[in-house]
């Protein structure tokens, strides 16, 4: 025999439900993605060989990473990080750079799992503490209905 839920149940599936695509489509946009470190990488690169730059010519004025890279829009990332590589090898340190972006893309599953889980218990949370109030409730609605002995 299959139990059917109440109304409230009912209520509380679709309240759920929709709570959880509202947490999964947020969670979605702040999953960490190698892209957004490959981008980090290299305004990270301009701004060493920018400050390299101007150590080295005092009339040289850096004006920050975006604005360098708006002046190559011809080449990709990839394309420019190897062209400053070659450019500014042994003059500047780009190997705390490179050690900060492998370590990040090595630990780019568990920084996904991170987001899964918190959104996880994002959802979980107040929908169990949902279900939980509304039983309470209908404990409390149901000893008014009682009948007196």
């Amino acid at each position: 025999m299959a139990r059917r839920l109440n109304g409230w149940q009912r209520l509380w599936v679709a309240v759920s439900a929709i709570w959880l695509l509202t947490v999964g489509a947020f969670s979605v946009s702040l999953m960490p993605k190698a892209s957004d470190y490959a981008s980090s990488r290299l305004y990270e690169t301009l701004d060493v060989v920018g400050r390299h730059l101007e150590r080295e010519d005092q009339s040289f004025r850096y004006e920050g990473a975006w604005a360098t890279r708006t002046k190559y829009e011809g080449l990709n990332d990839d394309q420019l990080l190897v062209r400053l590589h070659e450019k500014f090898r042994g003059k500047v340190d780009f190997q705390s750079i490179e050690a900060e972006y492998r370590r990040k893309v090595d630990r780019l599953p568990v920084e996904r799992a991170r987001v899964v889980g918190i959104a996880f218990l994002v959802w979980f949370v107040p929908a169990a503490a949902l279900y939980a109030f509304g039983l309470a409730l209908a404990w409390i609605i149901s000893g008014f209905r009682q009948p007196n002995a």
